[in-house]
């Protein structure tokens, strides 16, 4: 089971989900809850590697947009 696909997919839309929630909790801290258009677009973002990048990278961030538009 743990190898099928779907599985798989499942697996990896939780740790998108959960990757999501870290990053806005602790960029609220830091920068306030975001506008709608943020918001959005931190949702739409499915890449991992984008979203642990994201993460590592609120702490310099000086606001949403500029932390979203972290390549």
């Amino acid at each position: 089971m743990r190898d099928s696909d779907t599985f798989q997919a499942i697996i990896e839309e939780g740790r998108q989900i959960q990757a999501r929630r870290d990053i806005r909790w602790l960029a609220v801290r830091t920068l306030g809850e975001p506008d709608k258009v943020s918001a959005d677009r931190l949702e739409s973002i499915t890449d991992l590697d984008r979203l642990e990048h994201l993460f590592l990278s609120v702490e310099g961030a000086p606001s949403w947009q500029d932390l979203l538009d972290t390549p």
